[in-house]
């Protein structure tokens, strides 16, 4: 008698067989795709075990036989920039035609939600951008999410790359858009933008299992997240949390006599705080607005981003719901739910974490084929209820190694020009930022390793200003990340451009990416492509030497100068007792001379060591802001 569980499992094996036995390349490949110029191409994918694959492009055939399971590789000569040409891929049963490819220059740009932010996201900052002619030498593909703790993934996910225009702008890194744009202008080249980035993610969720398994704290969090039903269970607490909030939430709407008391408020691009920011738990919102055209098509209300979760209505209708306050809102609908006249929109939120309602930086519209137009102001809100937080559940994408074995290790047969990375805020912890400075080198050697590369260009972000300015000298572990991302880019082919002027207080997504990505492509020409230009970020900092009751910071740069104005220099020093008081300061031709009363002897001196130092900042002669440092080691 034959066992039905062998019956299933022959059916298993034949249907996987089956999935690898078609001809395919690995998925980063499609119509558009940027390849790296003046290299050997690598081109990969699987068959039939032992077939004959061949690759044409260029005018060049490439032959290889697949290996027993199905996978083979082709790796091409060196070709210049140019396009657009055509793939051809086929085996002795098969071929793939793949058109509109260019060879350039690929970056791989990666980090949390820095580097994930859309362009759709800074609209109102960069409205010039939308509207440019189609640039076929700037495109980009996104990775799609995915993790795996036990072992590296064989490919990502399926994804398309994009040619940029006034329709794909929208989903562009902002960061990467700005950096492309600035670069492929100075080199005249095709740039592919391959985007791997994951919102929230700290750096040992893109290191190695050998490099994860150096820290004990880190192995055994890997550890715990390769046990069998991790992910499982994980999403089921969540789920019966979440659950158990909301059922006690309408109880409590139940029982209650509530009385609307509506309040007026204008939504806002820039921070502004609400009283619906004050507690959490269920709010109401609506707005009314006027139409007096017909036949409208394509309808939709785009609400950008909600905390946490909304149920949407018009005129009375649902039209659509999202739990997730990082997801932007655009509910379609028939335009046969729409008056002539005065229509209504209706919010039911509940929020369970902080801050309830709509994100400032986000626009809203109202959205149709024939007209477009702004629901910022006029609303009113009521506060139905008030509820406890829900305790934040585990990310699954924050553990460690899940995203390198996903979202990085599946491409490393890529050749890439370089990276540029902004990550860092999930570190800028105690106990954590310190640690960086160890752990961030080692991911960045894991990159090399994968990719071939001992040389291989890195290029990071400093975190920017954040918070609130402390009043009186403190520890930070915001300024201690940055000194561990100050150390790594002294090692060799790293490069990292400061951004200490341009955060904002109230937003850990600064908006002006525009900056950033120039920073980076600045930098980038002087470490990647040698265009002979000065190092324009750093201390410049020679000697900082304690004499007496004053201390003198000696700079390589004569020029350095204060910019801006505010009730102290963003220099603090400390006698023995290691407490930092605000310094008097004057700085003249490169020297600055630092004194207080309340130190005698000072044997220590902080430069903007804070989470949000404000101005005045300390610029060089390129009008960029320096590092902030320090002497001790306290």
């Amino acid at each position: 008698m034959v066992n039905k569980k062998t019956i299933l499992l022959s059916i298993f094996i034949s249907q996987s067989i089956l999935i690898f036995s078609q001809l395919r390349l690995a998925n980063v490949f499609g119509d558009g795709m940027v390849l790296q110029r003046n290299d050997s191409i690598n081109i990969w994918g699987w068959s039939k075990p032992e077939d004959k694959v061949s690759v044409i492009f260029q005018g060049d055939e490439y032959n290889t036989i697949s290996n027993k399971e199905g996978k083979w590789l082709i790796q091409t000569r060196y070709y210049s920039a140019g396009g657009p040409f055509n793939l051809k891929v086929k085996n002795s049963s098969e071929e793939l035609f793949y058109k509109d490819l260019y060879t350039g220059d690929v970056w791989f740009c990666s980090g949390q939600s820095n580097m994930h932010m859309k362009m759709k996201s800074v609209k109102e900052n960069y409205p010039e951008e939308f509207n440019l002619p189609e640039n076929k030498n700037i495109r980009f593909v996104e990775v799609p999410s995915q993790i795996n703790f036990n072992k590296t993934e064989l490919d990502i996910k399926k994804s398309n790359w994009s040619i940029l225009n006034s329709k794909s702008i929208y989903t562009f890194s902002a960061v990467a858009y700005f950096f492309a744009k600035n670069l492929q202008q100075k080199l005249n080249v095709p740039i592919g933008l391959i985007v791997s980035a994951v919102g929230g993610s700290p750096v040992e969720s893109w290191m190695s299992e050998k490099s994860a398994l150096n820290y004990k704290t880190v192995a055994k969090r890997l550890s715990e997240a390769k046990q069998e039903g991790f992910l499982e269970n994980l999403e089921k607490n969540d789920k019966e949390n979440r659950n158990n909030w909301f059922l006690e939430a309408e109880e409590k709407l139940i029982n209650s006599n509530i009385f609307y008391q509506p309040k007026p408020f204008d939504h806002t691009y820039k921070y502004k705080w609400f009283p619906f920011h004050k507690h959490t738990g269920v709010y109401w919102f609506k707005k009314e607005f006027y139409l007096d055209e017909n036949l409208l098509t394509n309808t939709r209300l785009y609400l950008g981003k909600i905390g946490d979760s909304d149920s949407t209505f018009l005129n009375g209708k649902y039209i659509g719901n999202t739990s997730n306050r990082y997801i932007d809102r655009e509910y379609w609908f028939s335009s046969n739910l729409l008056n002539n006249g005065n229509n209504t929109i209706e919010i039911k939120v509940y929020n369970f974490r902080w801050r309830a309602g709509f994100m400032f930086g986000d626009i809203m519209e109202f959205k149709s084929k024939q007209s477009n137009f702004r629901l910022m102001d006029e609303w009113y809100f009521a506060d139905l209820c008030e509820m406890p937080s829900l305790k934040p559940a585990e990310n699954k994408f924050w553990r460690p190694v899940g995203l390198f074995n996903g979202m990085i290790a599946p491409l490393k047969n890529l050749k890439l020009k370089g990276v540029i990375w902004y990550q860092g805020e999930a570190n800028a912890k105690k106990g954590l930022a310190f640690v960086y400075r160890d752990r961030f080198s080692n991911m960045i050697k894991d990159w090399r390793s994968l990719f071939e590369k001992k040389d291989l260009p890195f290029l990071f972000v400093q975190l920017p200003n954040y918070l609130k300015s402390n009043p009186n000298p403190s520890k930070s572990s915001w300024a201690m990340l940055r000194e561990s991302q100050l150390i790594l880019s002294k090692e060799d082919n790293n490069g990292m451009i400061t951004s200490i002027d341009i955060g904002e207080a109230n937003d850990i997504h600064p908006k002006n990416k525009k900056e950033i990505g120039n920073r980076l492509a600045l930098e980038t020409m002087r470490l990647a492509y040698n265009d002979g230009s000065n190092l324009k970020f750093d201390t410049y900092v020679d000697q900082i030497l304690f004499e007496g009751s004053q201390t003198r910071v000696l700079f390589s740069d004569q020029k350095i100068k204060y910019i801006g104005k505010g009730e102290h220099y963003n220099i603090a020093i400390a006698g023995k007792d290691k407490k930092f008081y605000w310094a008097d300061v004057v700085l003249k031709e490169g020297v600055l001379i630092a004194k207080s009363e309340k130190v005698d002897n000072p044997i220590a001196l902080r430069y903007s060591w804070s989470n949000n130092p404000g101005f005045p900042l300390l610029f060089n002669q390129y009008d960029i802001p320096i590092s902030p440092f320090r002497s001790d080691n306290w």
